[in-house]
């Protein structure tokens, strides 16, 4: 209706009212539709996460304690070190919904630091050979005989490189092979394939 010393002044209708709560209601409605969605999507990206090293840990645990099985000490101490690993990586993963709130807020940073390539991947094989074991499945690797270096975030790496991995054996037919392979290119860049009985 006017500025009054440089506010702007409003008259209280029935119309404006009713168009405010419409606008209100509508609003607090998608916001709440957005924020579901966004916890739905959380909960199944935590679980999907925490799927793998759970199942490596009870399947480790399961060949340590059947009385049926008497592993050798080498298999003992993989079994042992799987679940290590497993078990890091769970914390891993809980750090993990630290980084979403960063991520959120645009804080996130990469931690970009050298390593070799073939290490990250026998990472990620030993991490799946328990479940693919417990299925007559092999994991074979395939890599160079010299370091292949990264620079770039290798957990955040090993993450991606694992759930490949782990819904490679997932999804393979009892008995078949998963194969995980670097290499460096000649483009600069390293390259990291799964395979499974479907790319043969």
């Amino acid at each position: 209706t006017g500025y009054d010393e440089g506010h702007a002044r409003y008259v209280s209708t029935s119309l404006g009212q009713r168009s405010a709560a419409a606008l209100v209601d509508r609003g607090l409605r998608v916001g709440l539709e957005e924020l579901e969605r966004l916890r739905t999507d959380l909960l199944a990206t935590i679980g999907h996460e925490l799927r793998t090293p759970l199942t490596a840990i009870r399947t480790s645990v399961g060949l340590l304690l059947d009385p049926g099985v008497t592993p050798s000490e080498d298999q003992r101490r993989q079994l042992l070190g799987t679940i290590g690993r497993s078990a890091d990586r769970m914390q891993r993963l809980l750090a993990e919904l630290l980084d979403l709130a960063r991520l959120r807020s645009g804080r996130t940073e990469l931690e970009r630091a050298p390593f070799d390539a073939r290490e990250l991947v026998r990472d990620v094989a030993a991490a799946v050979e328990p479940m693919a074991a417990a299925r007559d499945q092999r994991v074979r690797q395939e890599l160079p005989g010299t370091p292949v270096r990264v620079v770039g975030d290798r957990r955040r790496l090993e993450q991606a490189l694992l759930n490949l991995a782990a819904n490679a054996q997932k999804f393979s037919p009892s008995g078949a092979d998963v194969t995980l392979r670097v290499a460096a290119e000649t483009d600069g860049y390293v390259h990291f394939r799964v395979l499974d009985v479907l790319d043969w």
